[in-house]
């Protein structure tokens, strides 16, 4: 299918996945997911770094009823379908996820034969790190942590999410980017229902369905990130493959292009070498 909608036009899968091309250039697609509940736009720093260093047209996926793609009639339990949809769409995509959005890439079986490369970033293969971070943001909370908590049990709502989620951010950002974490942060068009989904729904049964057996595939994570470090993968010897590049970037948290932009830049730009895409 050629793609024949020009940079800035919205493109919708049946499912209601919607698909904006932010860089349109000659080459392949790469399609940027991202985690459910804060919008794709907190991917948009992370293209920015990119566009003049990918070759190829870059696009971000709103996950249906995600973000600001709200309307009564999409369904959560399609962002799968919506994901699959998408890369058929975009013919043998790059798929690109971080956090949530990696793991959801990773959860559908049927995209490895729809793929020609994965790029999973700060993110994990199962949820056995969930543990071990929560007793880190315990022995580790602030007083406006739990005020911010507190609100938002109290009134669950976008405004609430987003100020537990500022308060939250030094356990995402160095202290160099953390000002600029949450000047994203305030920006995000966050979808309290759409994160509460996720929380209940996916992340409790959560497990990667497939290790890329043949498509190029770059895992990266943030030297200090103490949400999903890049042990999650290095440890296990079924992602220790050919295809498979695993990479840590020094100096850098859970949105390691804030912290470490160069090193961001470098391993993509290794990986597309490397695996000629």
């Amino acid at each position: 299918m050629e793609i024949t909608k020009t940079t800035g036009n919205y493109q919708w899968t049946k499912s209601g996945g919607r698909l904006l091309q932010v860089i349109s250039n000659p080459g392949r697609n790469w399609l940027f997911v991202p985690a459910p509940g804060l919008g794709s736009e907190s991917l948009t720093e992370l293209i920015t770094l990119l566009q003049e260093k990918v070759q190829g047209s870059l696009w971000l996926l709103e996950h249906p009823n995600d973000g600001s793609n709200i309307a009564k009639t999409l369904n959560f339990a399609n962002w799968r379908k919506a994901l699959i949809e998408a890369a058929i769409m975009l013919e043998k995509p790059i798929l690109v996820g971080h956090s949530t959005g990696a793991k959801l890439i990773q959860n559908t079986s049927e995209i490895e034969a729809l793929a020609s490369g994965f790029v999973f970033m700060s993110t994990a293969p199962d949820m056995r790190w969930k543990s071990k971070f929560l007793q880190h943001m315990q022995q580790n909370t602030t007083q406006a942590i739990r005020d911010s908590a507190s609100e938002y049990i109290a009134n669950p709502g976008n405004e609430t999410l987003r100020s537990l989620l500022i308060a939250s951010l030094k356990f995402c950002f160095m202290p160099k980017s953390l000002s600029a974490g949450i000047k994203m942060m305030e920006n995000l068009p966050i979808n309290h229902i759409a994160a509460s989904w996720s929380d209940l729904h996916f992340d409790p049964i959560y497990k990667a369905k497939f290790v890329p057996k043949a498509i190029p595939t770059l895992i990266l994570a943030g030297e200090y990130d103490q949400i999903t470090p890049i042990n999650v993968y290095a440890d296990k010897t079924e992602y220790h493959r050919k295809n498979i590049l695993i990479k840590k970037i020094s100096n850098a948290a859970h949105y390691p292009w804030f912290d470490n932009p160069g090193e961001i830049r470098q391993f993509f730009l290794k990986f597309i070498e490397l695996y000629q895409l």
